[in-house]
């Protein structure tokens, strides 16, 4: 008998390698444990101080805490070095991508939210301070000195939304940023803007949804847009400066800033996920975790500072319908467009997902009204999963992080469903983390749902 030692030899080292790959899963568990044991409230992070780094420039809603997507991020990247690259499909405020910078990754995200992609842009950028604080000197001079009595922009309930005061300083202010020719800081000039418009609105910030202030309170409420605009764009360049800090001493800043590859695209991602060569890494993300309209409405949120941006100088494919209605955005995301897919769909999902197919049949008995929205969106968050699958490549990790809202007095539970989403495309779940939600601003209550309290992190390899 010859022994064929080729084969012999590939054998043995494809063991070898699955016995490696295993150890450095067990590593990671171990890691994760141990961070637990060490300090319990590690995950939840109550003494998080949001004004770190750069992450007030705009209060994005349910914004992800960024000393939780670090840590998590470095627990992988110290066990496995091979990890180069992240993902973020729901980029939102771009929470993981700074994240993934300053564990000195190259970094990939995209969303389906104009402001989100602005933010982003601003966030992910290594600025020039000296040529940040001489342009920025330049615009506040042109804004004092702007008397034209003016109003830039025209759309639906602007005098609704906004006091005339109010809006005939934003109009000097958008005046005065057109004039600043360099593309980059032009945008940190818009996103300090859209914090402007947030806060100088005649809606209420207690919420994401819009609602008008009482009226008594619009007439008794003095602000100016123009002082306001000033004191965050100060405060924003102080950020800015401390952000600069932390890269350099981490040495991920050569002379055209951040070392590695940053890219943040405008995509709607149940149709389009950008893969560079090689595939990703890591995925680290947090999905919404229901339709908008039903959960945090994004979109509604975005409505107003974007009616005061050029949308242009966010991104040239985008346009002015999705400004249309206060929900046009969020009719664009996950589950916005209420068309049920066939019934060979549903039942596909169903049997991948016995814990979907459970929860709609309670529904269907107690609420059957309420089914149509999450099977729609689950839909579409099934689609994504498939796109964010063949991205990773072969034993690349998947953090999510995600939440079981209840929906007619029910738990859906949006953990084991992602789970087994997940498994069936071969992604292998490694470990569970539960955390409070503590400073992650969520909606309280509203009259479809009754929002959670507590989050679970999943962490996954793709075996194939």
């Amino acid at each position: 008998m010859t022994l064929n030692i080729a084969s012999y030899n590939n054998g043995s080292s494809k063991v070898s390698s699955i016995r490696k790959q295993e150890d450095i899963d067990n590593l990671i568990i171990k890691k994760i444990a141990s961070l637990t044991i060490n300090d319990s409230k590690i995950w939840t992070s109550p003494k998080y101080d949001r004004s770190k780094n750069v992450h007030r420039f705009f209060q994005y809603p349910a914004m992800m805490v960024p000393i939780v997507q670090q840590t998590l991020i470095e627990s992988i990247t110290t066990v496995d070095n091979s990890v180069t690259t992240i993902l973020d499909p729901f980029m939102g405020s771009a929470t993981s991508i700074v994240a993934g910078m300053m564990n000195g990754l190259s970094c990939y995200g995209q969303d389906i939210n104009p402001l989100s992609i602005l933010l982003s842009k601003v966030k992910t950028h290594y600025f020039d301070i000296e040529e940040v604080s001489k342009r920025s000197i330049e615009l506040i001079k042109s804004i004092n000195s702007d008397e034209r009595l003016c109003i830039e922009k025209n759309f639906r309930g602007i005098d609704k939304w906004f006091k005339v005061s109010v809006s005939l300083e934003l109009s000097k202010i958008v005046r005065g940023i057109r004039k600043c020719e360099d593309i980059e800081i032009r945008r940190l000039f818009w996103i300090t803007l859209a914090e402007t418009v947030r806060l100088s609105s005649n809606d209420r910030t207690s919420t994401f949804k819009l609602h008008i202030r009482p009226l008594e309170e619009i007439q008794n409420r003095n602000i100016s847009a123009n002082e306001l605009f000033e004191k965050l764009l100060n405060r924003n360049i102080d950020d800015i400066v401390s952000h600069n800090k932390m890269l350099l001493s981490k040495m991920l800043v050569g002379k055209n800033g951040y070392k590695k590859k940053i890219s943040i695209l405008f995509k709607n991602s149940t149709e389009y996920i950008f893969i560079p060569n090689g595939g990703i890494d890591l995925l680290v993300s947090s999905p919404p975790y229901g339709d908008n309209s039903t959960t945090v409405p994004y979109g509604q949120h975005a409505y107003l500072p974007l009616q005061w941006i050029d949308l242009k100088d966010i991104d040239e494919s985008i346009t002015e319908d999705l400004l249309s209605t206060i929900s046009a955005i969020d009719r664009k995301s996950l589950g916005g467009k209420l068309i049920l897919p066939s019934q060979e769909i549903v039942d596909n999902l169903f049997e991948i997902s016995p814990s979907l197919r459970n929860v709609i049949e309670k529904l269907t008995v107690t609420h059957p009204d309420k089914t149509s929205k999450i099977i729609c969106f689950t839909n579409d968050l099934y689609i994504v999963l498939q796109k964010c699958c063949e991205a990773v490549r072969k034993n690349g990790y998947l953090v999510w992080t995600i939440g079981n809202r209840r929906v007619g007095g029910i738990e859906i539970p949006n953990n084991r469903i992602l789970i087994e989403l997940l498994e069936h495309n071969g992604i292998k779940l490694l470990t569970e983390i539960k955390r409070d939600i503590l400073n992650k601003r969520m909606a309280q209550r509203n009259r479809s749902t009754t929002t959670m309290v507590t989050e679970d992190i999943l962490i996954f390899r793709k075996t194939f």
